[in-house]
C-alpha cells in the first residue's frame, strides 16, 4: 500500500501547484452585492439574521433567497480576513480537500459492495477516480468564484449523508438527515439526493434475492422519508423566510422553452467533462426556441444512448457502477435543468455534484478496459494517456 500513499503526495503536490494563483483572487459577479456591498456578513453578530431575515442574502431584493449556511460561511471568511478574499479561498480549498476524501471513500464503497475486486485493487481504482474528480477542469469555476461555494459545500454535505445512509446503524436513526437538511439550507438542490439513495439502496444494499419490485418497494422506505423531509423543509422555509421566486432568479424564461434548451445544455456538460475546453463563468447560451432544432435533435439521441448503456448494465452486478454513475448524473442535474428556469441557462459550477457520477462511470469503464487488455504495451499506453490527462487538467485549472 506504499504506492498509494505516494499516489496520494503526487497528487496533492499537483493539485495545490495546479491551484497555487487562485488564493488571491478578487470578487467576481454575484460576490459583490452578496459579500462587498452587503454589510450584514461584515460582522459575525449578524449570524443569527441570516436564519429568519432574507434581505441579508443580498443588496439586490430579486436576488434574497434562503440559504442563510451560505452567509454564515461568507460572514466567518470576511471576519476572519478583514475583508481579503484570502481567507474564503483557504477555507473553500479546504472543503474541497474534504470532499475529496469523501467522494474517495464512497466510491470505494460502492466497489465493495458491487464487485469481487481485491481491497487493494478498490482502493487503487476510487484513488484515481476521485483524483480524475478532484483535478476536472470544470471545477474551476465552483473553486474561484466565491459565491458559487454553495455549490462545493451542498455537495460535500450530501456526500457526508451518503456515508452515513450506506451503514445500516446511522440510516436507522436517520442521523443521515442532519447533514442532508444543512446542504439544503446552502443549496436547495439536494431535493435530488433522495433519488439518488433509493437507487443506491435497490442496487447495492439490498444484496438479498428478492424480486426487482421487492427492491423497489423496500428501498422507497428511506427515500420517501427523505422526499418527504426535504419538501417540508421547502415549503416551511419558502412560505416563512422566502419568496419561492428568489430561490431561482429573475424569471427571465418560459418553462416549455427552458426545459428543451437543458436538451442541448445537459450535453453541453457532457462534452465539458470529456473535453473541458468550453468553460465560461459568464456564459452567453439563449433560449431555443424549436423543438426540432439540430442542437436538440442530436443531443436527445445522445441522451438516448447514454441512458440505454446505463439500462444495459444494470442487467449485470459488475456493471452497476457504470448505470449507478449515470444516473446519478442525471437526477443530480434535474433540479436545474428542468421545469424550474433559473435566470441563467447555463453555469459550469452546477456540474460539481453530477460530474461524481459521470467520474465513477467512466473511470470504472476504463479500468474494465484496461483489465482485459492482455499485452503489457497496451496496459502501458492506457496508463500513460490517464497520466496526460491529470497533468492536462492540473495545466487548464493554472490557466
Amino acid at each position: 500500500m506504499r504506492k498509494a500513499y505516494y499516489f496520494v503526495f503526487g497528487y496533492f503536490v499537483l493539485l495545490v501547484i495546479s491551484y497555487s494563483n487562485h488564493f488571491d483572487n478578487p470578487f467576481f459577479f454575484d460576490d459583490h452585492h452578496t459579500i462587498v456591498q452587503n454589510t450584514y456578513v461584515h460582522s459575525i453578530k449578524n449570524l443569527p439574521l441570516f436564519f429568519y431575515d432574507t434581505k441579508t442574502a443580498s443588496t439586490r431584493p430579486d436576488l434574497q433567497g434562503y440559504r442563510p449556511i451560505v452567509q454564515v460561511l461568507n460572514a466567518v471568511d470576511y471576519s476572519l480576513g478583514s475583508g481579503s478574499t484570502k481567507a474564503f479561498h483557504i477555507h473553500i480549498f479546504t472543503h474541497f480537500l474534504i470532499l475529496l476524501y469523501l467522494v474517495f471513500y464512497m466510491i470505494k464503497r460502492i466497489f465493495e459492495r458491487s464487485s469481487n475486486l481485491k481491497r487493494k485493487t478498490a482502493i487503487y481504482l476510487s484513488l484515481f477516480i476521485t483524483g480524475f474528480f478532484g483535478i476536472h477542469a470544470s471545477h474551476t469555476e465552483t473553486i474561484n468564484y466565491i459565491i458559487s461555494r454553495s455549490d462545493l459545500f451542498s455537495t460535500l454535505c450530501m456526500l457526508l449523508a451518503f456515508l452515513l445512509y450506506d451503514r445500516e446503524k446511522t440510516r436507522r436513526r436517520l442521523l443521515f438527515l442532519i447533514p442532508l437538511i444543512i446542504g439544503y439550507f446552502t443549496k436547495q438542490v439536494v431535493a435530488s439526493f433522495a433519488i439518488i439513495i433509493w437507487i443506491y439502496d435497490i442496487l447495492f444494499i439490498q444484496t438479498d434475492h428478492s424480486t426487482l419490485k421487492q427492491k423497489v418497494l423496500k428501498g422507497s422506505k428511506y427515500g420517501i422519508i427523505t422526499l418527504v423531509v426535504l419538501v417540508s423543509t421547502f415549503i416551511v422555509s419558502e412560505a416563512v423566510f422566502s419568496d419561492i421566486g428568489n430561490v431561482v432568479g429573475p424569471k427571465k424564461h418560459g418553462r416549455l422553452g427552458y426545459l428543451q434548451t437543458q436538451i442541448f445544455i445537459v450535453m453541453h456538460y457532457i462534452g465539458n467533462f470529456f473535453v473541458p475546453i468550453d468553460l465560461s463563468a459568464d456564459p452567453d447560451f439563449t433560449i431555443i426556441g424549436k423543438f426540432w432544432d439540430k442542437r436538440i435533435i442530436y443531443s436527445l439521441l445522445g441522451h438516448i444512448f447514454i441512458l440505454i448503456v446505463a439500462l444495459t448494465c444494470l442487467k449485470r452486478r459488475i456493471y452497476y457502477p457504470i448505470a449507478f454513475g449515470i444516473l446519478w448524473f442525471y437526477i443530480a442535474l434535474a433540479p436545474t435543468s428542468t421545469l424550474v428556469p433559473l435566470g441563467q441557462i447555463s453555469n459550469d459550477h452546477r456540474t460539481m455534484f453530477p460530474f461524481i457520477g459521470l467520474c465513477l462511470s467512466a473511470g470504472y469503464g476504463v479500468f474494465l478496459l484496461y483489465s482485459s487488455l492482455k499485452l503489457k504495451v497496451y496496459k502501458q499506453i492506457v496508463l500513460t494517456c490517464v497520466l496526460t490527462i491529470f497533468l492536462a487538467h492540473g495545466y487548464g485549472i493554472k490557466e
